[in-house]
């Protein structure tokens, strides 16, 4: 006895594969990866493109005359030459040159102002004594002074209108190694 075909169909309403859809879909791969190459050429044309573009645009450049350089901006120069100024005066070396001022016994002798001059690296000392005695000890003490050299008084003027008649003087030196 024969036993008939068992035909078993748990999704009654799926087909089967067919020839027209497996050509379609090889027919889509086809075109994708057309259309990939394609893009892939494209792309590396336009970099080169790209790459041109920029080689002549630098030579142009080179070879272009240099554009004349405008006038600087007056306040702009004014702000460059005051921040030199400060660094300048930054570079003094303060502490040496008071210390050298305030070594000097000036019991009777009062200091005015100090004044350097950075590009000279001189220093001027405005001071009062109150006789010409105690303003030659001053003079004589800062020329003794390791951190002054060529110390030079340069004017001197008794004050007349003042009490006691002392005497108003300049003295001039320079920090540093010696000219």
């Amino acid at each position: 006895m024969k036993v008939a075909r068992l035909d078993l169909n748990f999704a009654p309403g799926a087909r089967r594969v067919s020839r027209l859809g497996i050509a379609l879909l090889v027919a889509g791969a086809l075109g994708t990866a057309a259309a990939a190459f394609k893009w892939e050429t494209l792309h590396a044309s336009r970099v080169e493109s790209l790459a041109r573009v920029e080689a002549q645009a630098s030579r142009r450049l080179a070879s272009a005359e240099r554009p004349r350089p405008t006038q600087p901006d007056p306040r702009r120069v004014a702000d460059e030459r005051m921040s030199r100024q400060v660094a300048h005066s930054l570079m003094v070396p303060w502490s040496d040159l008071l210390e050298a001022v305030e070594s000097v016994p000036s019991h009777d002798v009062a200091l005015l102002a100090v004044e350097p001059t950075v590009s000279r690296q001189t220093l001027r000392i405005t001071a009062e004594a109150r006789d010409v005695r105690q303003m030659t000890a001053c003079v004589a003490a800062l020329q003794k002074s390791p951190r002054l050299v060529g110390v030079v008084l340069l004017s001197h003027q008794s004050q007349v209108q003042s009490p006691g008649m002392p005497v108003r003087f300049q003295v001039q030196a320079t920090w540093g190694a010696a000219p």
